[in-house]
C-alpha cells in the first residue's frame, strides 16, 4: 500500500539585520502577492532544476485572502529505463533520459499579512516530495524580486518538543490528528 503524508513548515521573512517582518510589509509588497505572482507565472510552465535533474510544474492553484492551495507535479529525468505492464511483464515504453514521470503533490501556503509567520503544508508520497525543489524555486524568485530580505522556511515544531527529542534519537514524526495534543507536551 502506498504511503502519503504531510510535512509542515513555517515561512518567515527577515530583513538584512535578521529581524522578522510582517508578511504584508516587505518593501512595499506582501509575501502573499509575491507567492501569487510566482505561482501565476509558473502555472503550466515547466521549470528545470538541472543540478538535481528535476522538473517542476504548477498544475493548478487557488488563491483566497491569505491561502494558496493546489497541485504541483515534479519528477526526475536524466536516465533511461523501461516501463512494463505489471500484469504481463511486457515493455510498454522505453523512457528516454530527457523524459520525466511527473507525480502530483498537494501544497497549501498560509501567509497572513498581519503576522510575521505563515505555514506551508506539503504532501509526500512514500519517500518523494516537493520541499526542496518548490522552496528553492520560491526562494530564488523571492531573492530576484525583493532586495534586502530573505525567505526562511523551517520545519514546524514546538520548542518543548524539540528539547525533549534532542535528549534522545528522533527517527520519525507522524501527525495523526488535525490539532495539537492537550497537556504539557506543547
Amino acid at each position: 500500500m502506498s504511503s502519503f503524508s504531510l510535512s509542515i513548515y513555517t515561512i518567515r521573512v527577515a530583513s538584512k539585520s535578521g529581524q522578522h517582518v510582517k508578511l504584508g510589509e516587505i518593501n512595499g509588497t506582501s509575501l502573499r502577492q509575491l507567492i501569487e505572482d510566482h505561482l501565476t507565472g509558473a502555472r503550466g510552465t515547466l521549470s528545470l532544476s538541472t543540478g538535481e535533474n528535476k522538473v517542476i510544474r504548477v498544475e493548478q492553484f487557488e488563491a483566497s485572502e491569505n491561502t494558496f492551495k493546489g497541485i504541483i507535479r515534479t519528477g526526475k529525468y536524466g536516465y533511461e529505463s523501461e516501463l512494463i505492464d505489471s500484469k504481463d511483464g511486457k515493455v510498454t515504453h522505453k523512457k528516454k533520459a530527457t523524459e520525466a514521470e511527473l507525480t502530483p503533490f498537494y501544497f497549501l501556503i498560509f501567509a497572513p499579512d498581519k503576522f510575521d509567520e505563515g505555514v506551508v503544508v506539503l504532501q509526500r508520497f512514500e519517500n518523494f516530495g516537493i520541499r526542496t525543489i518548490l522552496l528553492s524555486n520560491l526562494e530564488k524568485y523571492f531573492r530576484d524580486k525583493v532586495n534586502g530580505y530573505y525567505l526562511r522556511i523551517n520545519p514546524l515544531i514546538s520548542s518543548k518538543q524539540l528539547d525533549h527529542w534532542l535528549e534522545g534519537r528522533l527517527t520519525k514524526i507522524r501527525l495523526t490528528k488535525f490539532g495539537l495534543p492537550k497537556g504539557d507536551n506543547f
